[in-house]
């Protein structure tokens, strides 16, 4: 079995171009050279798969705030799929947005209704995350800082007010 140590990627980015066959140096998918690679892709780089996946894994593992939306948006997505989890007015949508680049677990967009408030994660959330974060309060146990797009306003919920809705 091959081994494949060397890929192109652009920075920042969430995927990689291709792999590097460890002998021709050609990618494996396209045969492609790192000048022909670049013309297709400028700013690609050769890096070696575990820099790109600790890059990503950082890049996904930002902390997790959420924003307002609204009561239709949180029902179409409790019913589009059966939840992958749901605790209380928490859930996670039935199936990932993505994977964890370093340990392969699923992502899920993030959901929570608190009395007439409903609110989104900006970044999809592992199992994991989900169980740790209701286990603490969501998504914080003394204030909740709700952020609406359309105003860019904050408003607070007191922590009794979220302990009511748990």
């Amino acid at each position: 079995m091959t081994t494949w140590t060397d890929c192109y990627a652009i920075p920042g980015e969430n995927q990689i171009i291709d792999v590097i066959h460890p002998v021709t140096g050609l990618t494996i998918h396209h045969g492609e050279t790192s000048d022909q690679v670049q013309a297709r892709h400028p700013g690609a780089v050769r890096v070696t798969w575990e820099a790109w996946q600790e890059s990503a894994t950082k890049r996904q593992r930002t902390p997790i705030t959420w924003s307002l939306t609204t009561e239709s948006q949180y029902h179409e997505m409790l019913e589009c799929l059966p939840p992958e989890r749901w605790k209380g007015g928490a859930f996670l949508v039935g199936e990932p947005t993505d994977h964890d680049w370093g340990t392969g677990r699923g992502r899920f967009a993030a959901f929570i209704c608190l009395g007439d408030r409903y609110l989104v994660s900006d970044r999809p959330i592992t199992v994991q995350e989900f169980d740790a974060l209701h286990a603490e309060g969501f998504p914080d146990a003394q204030r909740v800082a709700l952020i609406s797009y359309a105003a860019q306003a904050v408003e607070e919920i007191d922590a009794d007010e979220l302990e009511a809705h748990r």
